[in-house]
């Protein structure tokens, strides 16, 4: 069975200073189902994995068994848990939210224009998302309200959210650029050295690791 290898190189930062160190980690153990873009894990250590340049959501159980969870999807990415553990994902192309208990039945869905990235709330069940185009991040409540929490510069074909040590950041998929949300501000905090687009953010053991297209991962 062929292995997948990911090359991670992470960029500390120091002040202003960049510090490069690199890694090389298995990102999964076979090449029979696509895995391209967000991933999550459930309490029960189940990991959930978009396939963006297909059409399902596959996922592997802690023994390595990988079955497709959602499929008929166009282009899903953002995946993220509420505290009942139903889960949320972004059907990008497909301008759809999708709803899904434990089991993968269907709860719900939401019409939105170009969804990508999605997380839950620190404090509540509202789930906060960005959308591609349009370059907004919105929030939708628990009882299905959606409202825009922040819209239009600095944002950017916004995709990648994650909290690290009790903030939100976002980046931009269109420009590397990686923001800290507050409730009426976006502060700016680096952009990425290179070229290309930004993707994926991950919280992993105490560091916040970014994805750029370019297939190399950063830490913060």
């Amino acid at each position: 069975m062929k292995k997948v290898f990911a090359a991670l190189f992470c960029l500390l930062l120091a002040g202003n200073s960049l510090n490069a160190q690199s890694m090389v980690s298995t990102v999964v153990d076979s090449s029979a189902f696509g895995f391209s873009d967000d991933l999550i894990f459930d309490n029960a250590g189940n990991l959930y994995r978009a396939d963006y340049s297909g059409d399902a959501v596959y996922k592997r159980t802690p023994g390595g068994v990988i079955t497709t969870f959602l499929s008929g999807l166009s282009a899903p990415n953002g995946l993220a848990f509420d505290s009942a553990e139903n889960l949320f994902v972004c059907d990008n192309v497909g301008n759809t939210i999708y709803k899904l208990d434990y089991s993968g039945v269907f709860l719900d869905t939401f019409q939105i224009n170009s969804p990508s990235g999605i997380i839950k709330d620190a404090v509540s069940d509202t789930m906060i998302f960005t959308t591609y185009a349009g370059h907004k991040l919105k929030k939708l409540a628990p009882d299905g309200t959606i409202l825009d929490f922040h819209a239009g510069t600095p944002l950017q074909a916004p995709v990648g959210l994650e909290y690290h040590q009790g903030g939100l950041y976002v980046a931009n998929f269109s420009n590397r650029k990686i923001y800290k949300v507050e409730q009426d501000t976006l502060i700016f905090i680096t952009q990425l050295p290179g070229y290309g687009s930004l993707g994926i953010i991950a919280y992993v053991g105490d560091v916040l690791l970014l994805q750029p297209s370019t297939h190399t991962r950063y830490a913060l």
